[in-house]
């Protein structure tokens, strides 16, 4: 697996612009003044480009899965369902593609070359399987070592992505565990068992609901930049300082993320990176 900060290509929804035009300008700003190419995804229907697009696996190689998430499944959201065949062949990429046959989220794919972190929605949603089938699909399509964590409570996604992130092949940051002291005892024990070291990050986020605010451990890594998610709270200069300390050779760039994240993401939902 490619892992993102081996990436470096950044992709935004079409949908992004018109639906989060100040977010937007922020947002391609940033990339630009990080000398970073970007490019636009056609024909989406809504603006998280990672829960839908492919995980790159090799340089020539992609997995596309099911997108085909629960919270969508109701009638008053299926307008939102992107078609990612059609947005990846618009791309015209020379790439091969595998395909796994799970119904998947990208944003619940956080992963380190040979490792793959998700939470256990991998299970609800593909019941008609084991879960030891699960797993074997999983290892077999993405070639990597599966680690399934418990998703927090009142988790409406189920994202991996903002839970855990790898800051190397063997140490993750986490959220700080604020009132959240047995589900963060859960996390760290599961990481522990799989002998990853963690770090815990600041977090000033609901934990219930669709706001996004504080969730800095959304950012987006790509080559040697970190463009983190700040909100306009007394929180983000703490923040910028901590990933500075853990990113000493990364360049940190903040991008306001306050319009976006009150739909339910920031930075690391709303992109799709790819190694060119």
């Amino acid at each position: 697996m490619i892992p993102d900060h081996s990436k470096n290509f950044i992709y935004v929804a079409d949908t992004l612009p018109s639906k989060m035009p100040l977010f937007y300008k922020h947002f391609t700003t940033a990339i630009t003044s990080a000398g970073i190419e970007q490019g636009i995804l056609t024909d989406t229907s809504d603006i998280w480009a990672v829960d839908y697009m492919p995980m790159q696996l090799t340089e020539n190689r992609f997995v596309k899965y099911i997108f085909k998430p629960d919270y969508l499944s109701s009638r008053r959201y299926l307008h939102l369902l992107t078609d990612a065949e059609k947005v990846w062949s618009n791309l015209h990429l020379n790439a091969d593609m595998v395909s796994c046959d799970l119904v998947l989220d990208g944003g619940n794919l956080v992963y380190e070359k040979d490792t793959l972190i998700v939470t256990d929605k991998i299970f609800s949603e593909n019941s008609e399987k084991t879960k030891s089938q699960i797993i074997q699909i999983m290892e077999n399509c993405f070639q990597a070592r599966i680690i399934v964590i418990d998703r927090s409570e009142g988790d409406i996604f189920g994202h991996a992505d903002g839970l855990v992130r790898f800051i190397n092949g063997d140490t993750v940051l986490v959220n700080e565990p604020g009132l959240e002291v047995e589900y963060f005892k859960r996390l760290t024990g599961i990481l522990k068992r799989n002998n990853l070291n963690f770090i815990c990050a600041p977090c000033n986020c609901a934990k219930t609901g669709l706001n996004a605010e504080g969730l800095y451990i959304n950012y987006l890594h790509i080559g040697d930049v970190i463009f983190l998610p700040v909100f306009d709270t007394l929180q983000d200069e703490r923040a910028v300082k901590f990933f500075e300390g853990v990113f000493s050779g990364c360049n940190i760039i903040p991008v306001n993320s306050k319009q976006i994240a009150k739909r339910g993401g920031v930075l690391r939902c709303v992109s799709w990176g790819v190694m060119n």
